[in-house]
Formats: structure tokens, sequence, C-alpha cells
């Protein structure tokens, strides 16, 4: 794989203040998984967190295809069948969260129908759904615009801004990355050319009337959203997944208290 230059943000300086302490909690390029299979390793099929319009599972499976660079590789893709498919991977309660995926839209929903692909932070509150629940994504919508969609559950407000300057194509790779400070409620979501590195467009935005125990994520993901009854599912890709969590505040000032001592020896 080539590099891929990322801007670098306030959220994205926060973590890597906290290098070398941290490591990657999450980077899977679904190589190690055969064609046709479910990963594994922190791979959970959506299917068990979407009681109202479950697809059935398992709903991604790894395929053969080629990259932003034409060159061969396992991808990640959703069944093409309407429903809610995807995937999750668990992760810890963590001051700021970073995510970021290749993702490549193969087939969109009837228009307006639904959203075919979304990757983003989940939280598991007991409301029975996951789209009932506390969640935070980037999704593509049937018009080929990219969208940051924010919601603190069902009963509560939900933000859904579209991302300036952004757009899709069919068929195109795609790098998306969404970080949020989980006691602020600041968003900034980025879409990026997967062959180039270069930033198609982005988007900033600190929630209104944030409710910090709605934002405590305790998974991230890629899942999409067809509307019941609709009449084509839509279909996308994804890989090279980097998830990188931020400590709390507290955990940095340690972790750079002790680093210092450490010099000092």
């Amino acid at each position: 794989m080539r590099p891929i230059q990322r801007p670098i943000t306030l959220l994205a300086a926060l973590a890597l203040s906290a290098a070398p302490a941290l490591a990657d909690l999450i980077a899977e390029d679904f190589e190690p998984y055969a064609a046709g299979t479910f990963p594994g390793g922190p791979w959970h099929d959506i299917a068990g967190r979407a009681d109202a319009n479950p697809a059935p599972s398992p709903t991604m499976f790894v395929i053969n295809t080629v990259d932003a660079h034409g060159e061969l590789t396992h991808a990640l893709q959703t069944t093409a069948v309407n429903g809610t498919n995807g995937v999750f991977a668990d992760i810890e309660q963590a001051r700021a969260h970073t995510v970021t995926m290749d993702v490549r839209i193969d087939r969109l929903a009837s228009p307006g129908e639904g959203w075919p692909a979304g990757v983003g932070f989940l939280q598991d509150a007991g409301l029975g759904d996951v789209n009932r629940n506390p969640h935070a994504v980037i999704y593509g919508w049937t018009d080929r615009s990219w969208h940051l969609f924010v919601s603190q559950g069902v009963d509560s407000q939900a933000v859904d801004l579209r991302i300036n300057g952004s757009g899709f194509q069919i068929g195109i790779w795609y790098t998306l990355s969404l970080m949020v400070d989980t006691e602020t409620g600041t968003f900034e979501a980025s879409v990026l050319d997967a062959a180039t590195g270069a930033l198609i467009g982005s988007r900033a935005h600190t929630f209104d009337g944030w409710d910090a125990d709605r934002g405590h994520y305790d998974a991230i993901s890629m899942f999409d959203g067809e509307l019941p009854g609709s009449s084509t599912a839509g279909r996308s890709s994804i890989d090279n997944v980097r998830y990188v969590p931020v400590p709390s505040m507290s955990c940095l000032l340690l972790s750079a208290m002790a680093m210092r001592a450490i010099r000092r020896r």
C-alpha cells in the first residue's frame, strides 16, 4: 500500500501527542481472511445490533478486488439485500476517538430509499437497535454527497450536515476520517481521495447541548441504512481500517510526566 497523506487536525494532534505510549487499537486490511467468508478478529455482524430491520446474517463478506491504485487486495463488502448490513468492532471508552476507512460505494439503493454506507461510532445504550442508540457516522446519500450525522438517540436531538465540497462516484475508493472529542462533542469529518490523499471535503461541528453520557462510544462501525420496503439495496466495500483512541486528559498528563521522568534518568 502506498502511504496516504492525511490532514493534521486538532484531534489528530491530540492523538499524536500521546505517542509513543499509544498503539493502534485496530489496524485491519482484511488480507488474512479468505474470500467469501465473514472476517474474524474483532469483527461482529451488525445484524446482532439491528433488531428493527436486520438483514440475513452474515451481512458482509471478504472479497477479492482492486484497491485505489489498481492493485489486488482483500476488502469487506456488504450483501446486496435490504436491511441493516455491516460490521462493528468493540472499543474501550476514551477521551477522543479517530477512525479512518477506505470506502467504495458499489451500488446505490433506489433513489431516496436509503444510504449505502456509513462509517463511524456506535454506543449501546440499551435501546434495542443500532439505529435507536447514539451513533455518529459519515454516510453517503443517493445524490452522491457525503454527510456527517450525529444522533444522541431517538429520544434526543440529532444533526445531519452535508460535508463541504464532498461528493462520490460509484466504484471509486475514498478515505473517510471521523474524529470525536467525547467530552466536548466536537466532531471532525474528512473525505479524501484514497489514491492521492487529496482532501475532497471536510466538516467540523460541535454538538449543541452535548450529553457526554451519550457519547461514550463502545464500537467503531460500518453499516448501511435502506428504508423498509426499498426496491433496491445499496452495496459498498471497506478496506484499510485504522482506529486510534486518545486517553483522557488526566491520562495524557500522566503519560507526559512519565516521559519527562524517563528523559531525566
